[in-house]
Protein backbone atom coordinates (compact mmCIF):
# COMPACT_ATOMS: atom_id res chain seq x y z
CA UNK A 1 0.00 0.00 0.00
CA UNK A 2 3.10 2.67 1.18
CA UNK A 3 4.92 1.73 -2.56
CA UNK A 4 0.97 2.22 -4.52
CA UNK A 5 1.31 5.90 -2.29
CA UNK A 6 4.46 6.96 -3.15
CA UNK A 7 4.51 5.93 -6.79
CA UNK A 8 1.10 8.25 -6.96
CA UNK A 9 3.01 10.97 -5.23
CA UNK A 10 6.54 10.30 -7.83
CA UNK A 11 3.92 10.24 -10.81
CA UNK A 12 2.11 13.42 -9.82
CA UNK A 13 5.74 15.47 -9.17
CA UNK A 14 6.54 14.45 -12.47
CA UNK A 15 3.40 15.80 -14.14
CA UNK A 16 3.56 18.98 -12.29
CA UNK A 17 7.14 19.68 -12.97
CA UNK A 18 7.90 20.26 -16.47
CA UNK A 19 10.72 19.13 -18.12
CA UNK A 20 11.78 22.94 -19.39
CA UNK A 21 11.93 22.87 -15.41
CA UNK A 22 13.73 20.22 -14.78
CA UNK A 23 16.32 21.18 -17.59
CA UNK A 24 16.72 24.61 -16.00
CA UNK A 25 17.78 23.21 -13.03
CA UNK A 26 19.98 21.10 -14.20
CA UNK A 27 18.52 17.79 -14.69
CA UNK A 28 18.84 17.07 -17.53
CA UNK A 29 20.12 14.13 -19.67
CA UNK A 30 24.15 14.83 -19.32
CA UNK A 31 23.22 15.50 -15.46
CA UNK A 32 25.43 18.81 -15.20
CA UNK A 33 23.85 19.86 -11.75
CA UNK A 34 24.57 15.96 -10.52
CA UNK A 35 28.05 16.54 -11.86
CA UNK A 36 28.55 20.27 -10.42
CA UNK A 37 27.23 18.28 -6.40
CA UNK A 38 29.92 15.61 -6.66
CA UNK A 39 32.55 17.83 -7.42
CA UNK A 40 31.51 20.62 -4.93
CA UNK A 41 30.61 17.72 -1.88
CA UNK A 42 34.21 16.42 -2.69
CA UNK A 43 35.90 19.41 -2.85
CA UNK A 44 34.66 20.81 0.57
CA UNK A 45 35.14 17.10 2.40
CA UNK A 46 38.28 17.44 1.30
CA UNK A 47 39.08 20.84 2.26
CA UNK A 48 37.25 20.61 5.63
CA UNK A 49 38.92 17.68 6.70
CA UNK A 50 42.72 19.26 5.96
CA UNK A 51 41.75 22.50 7.55
CA UNK A 52 40.56 20.19 10.75
CA UNK A 53 44.62 18.63 11.04
CA UNK A 54 46.29 21.62 9.50
CA UNK A 55 48.58 22.85 12.20
CA UNK A 56 46.96 26.37 13.13
CA UNK A 57 47.75 27.50 16.18
CA UNK A 58 49.20 31.03 15.08
CA UNK A 59 46.22 31.89 12.94
CA UNK A 60 43.37 30.81 16.01
CA UNK A 61 45.61 32.72 18.90
CA UNK A 62 45.37 35.94 16.25
CA UNK A 63 41.78 35.72 15.96
CA UNK A 64 41.63 35.21 19.61
CA UNK A 65 43.63 38.06 20.36
CA UNK A 66 42.20 40.58 18.21
CA UNK A 67 38.62 39.47 19.07
CA UNK A 68 39.14 39.42 22.39
CA UNK A 69 41.03 42.80 22.63
CA UNK A 70 37.62 44.43 20.57
CA UNK A 71 35.67 43.21 22.39
CA UNK A 72 37.74 43.87 26.17
CA UNK A 73 37.91 40.28 27.46
CA UNK A 74 40.87 38.11 28.94
CA UNK A 75 42.70 35.68 26.27
CA UNK A 76 45.38 33.46 26.85
CA UNK A 77 46.37 31.81 23.42
CA UNK A 78 43.57 30.52 21.49
CA UNK A 79 41.55 30.60 24.79
CA UNK A 80 38.75 33.35 25.72
CA UNK A 81 37.52 34.23 28.69
CA UNK A 82 33.82 35.60 29.04
CA UNK A 83 31.67 35.30 32.03
CA UNK A 84 32.68 31.96 33.40
CA UNK A 85 32.45 30.81 29.87
CA UNK A 86 35.72 29.45 28.02
CA UNK A 87 35.98 29.75 24.31
CA UNK A 88 38.35 28.06 22.49
CA UNK A 89 39.00 29.79 18.96
CA UNK A 90 40.11 26.39 16.95
CA UNK A 91 40.43 25.43 13.10
CA UNK A 92 36.75 25.48 12.42
CA UNK A 93 36.63 29.13 13.89
CA UNK A 94 39.30 30.40 11.39
CA UNK A 95 37.16 31.66 8.45
CA UNK A 96 38.63 28.42 6.37
CA UNK A 97 35.69 26.89 6.32
CA UNK A 98 33.54 28.88 5.10
CA UNK A 99 36.54 29.62 2.35
CA UNK A 100 35.74 26.03 2.03
CA UNK A 101 32.87 26.57 0.95
CA UNK A 102 34.00 29.22 -1.42
CA UNK A 103 36.08 27.27 -2.89
CA UNK A 104 34.06 24.45 -3.58
CA UNK A 105 31.27 26.28 -5.07
CA UNK A 106 33.84 28.00 -7.33
CA UNK A 107 35.73 24.89 -8.46
CA UNK A 108 32.87 22.83 -8.83
CA UNK A 109 32.25 25.16 -12.13
CA UNK A 110 33.19 23.95 -15.16
CA UNK A 111 33.79 28.27 -15.98
CA UNK A 112 35.17 30.76 -15.93
CA UNK A 113 38.79 29.33 -16.35
CA UNK A 114 41.25 28.47 -13.93
CA UNK A 115 42.70 31.79 -13.44
CA UNK A 116 39.58 33.67 -12.86
CA UNK A 117 38.40 31.01 -10.38
CA UNK A 118 41.30 31.00 -8.29
CA UNK A 119 41.78 35.47 -8.66
CA UNK A 120 37.85 34.89 -7.34
CA UNK A 121 38.37 32.34 -4.68
CA UNK A 122 41.73 34.56 -3.26
CA UNK A 123 39.92 37.72 -3.32
CA UNK A 124 37.06 36.10 -1.78
CA UNK A 125 39.13 34.16 0.74
CA UNK A 126 40.97 37.58 1.95
CA UNK A 127 37.32 39.18 2.49
CA UNK A 128 36.30 36.18 4.67
CA UNK A 129 39.30 35.83 6.49
CA UNK A 130 38.73 39.76 7.23
CA UNK A 131 35.10 39.37 7.95
CA UNK A 132 35.33 36.40 10.50
CA UNK A 133 37.19 38.39 13.28
CA UNK A 134 33.77 40.84 13.99
CA UNK A 135 32.05 37.47 13.54
CA UNK A 136 33.85 35.94 16.14
CA UNK A 137 33.98 39.27 18.48
CA UNK A 138 30.31 39.71 18.23
CA UNK A 139 29.60 36.03 19.64
CA UNK A 140 32.05 37.23 22.22
CA UNK A 141 30.49 40.17 22.63
CA UNK A 142 26.98 38.73 23.54
CA UNK A 143 28.12 36.14 25.21
CA UNK A 144 29.95 38.95 27.62
CA UNK A 145 26.63 40.59 27.87
CA UNK A 146 24.91 37.31 28.92
CA UNK A 147 23.44 35.91 25.58
CA UNK A 148 23.34 32.58 25.02
CA UNK A 149 26.74 32.41 22.67
CA UNK A 150 25.45 28.99 20.58
CA UNK A 151 22.61 31.29 19.02
CA UNK A 152 24.57 34.23 18.45
CA UNK A 153 27.38 31.46 16.58
CA UNK A 154 24.45 29.99 14.39
CA UNK A 155 23.06 33.25 13.16
CA UNK A 156 26.31 34.46 12.48
CA UNK A 157 27.27 31.77 10.34
CA UNK A 158 24.01 32.38 8.27
CA UNK A 159 25.36 35.85 8.07
CA UNK A 160 28.73 34.51 7.15
CA UNK A 161 26.86 32.09 4.08
CA UNK A 162 25.32 35.26 2.51
CA UNK A 163 28.60 36.27 2.57
CA UNK A 164 29.81 33.60 0.59
CA UNK A 165 26.91 33.86 -1.84
CA UNK A 166 27.74 37.43 -2.16
CA UNK A 167 31.13 37.30 -3.14
CA UNK A 168 30.22 34.11 -5.40
CA UNK A 169 27.17 35.81 -7.14
CA UNK A 170 29.06 39.47 -7.34
CA UNK A 171 32.90 37.94 -8.41
CA UNK A 172 30.80 36.04 -11.46
CA UNK A 173 28.56 38.86 -11.85
CA UNK A 174 30.83 42.03 -12.13
CA UNK A 175 34.47 41.05 -12.22
CA UNK A 176 33.29 38.20 -15.18
CA UNK A 177 30.38 39.65 -16.32
CA UNK A 178 28.16 36.41 -16.31
CA UNK A 179 24.80 36.75 -17.07
CA UNK A 180 23.46 33.20 -17.60
CA UNK A 181 24.38 31.18 -13.96
CA UNK A 182 23.55 27.73 -15.62
CA UNK A 183 26.18 28.19 -18.24
CA UNK A 184 28.68 28.23 -15.58
CA UNK A 185 27.95 24.34 -14.93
Amino acid sequence: MKGKKNLKQTKLIQKKVSPKVLKKLGFSENGKLLIFAIKFFLIFFILSSIIEILPLAWLNELIAGIASLLVGLPAQNAIIYANGAIFIVGNACTGLMSASILAATIFSLNKPNLTKKLTLFLIGLGILLIVNIPRVALVLLFSKAGFDANLVHELTWFIMSGVILFIWYFGMKKMYLVKDFSELI
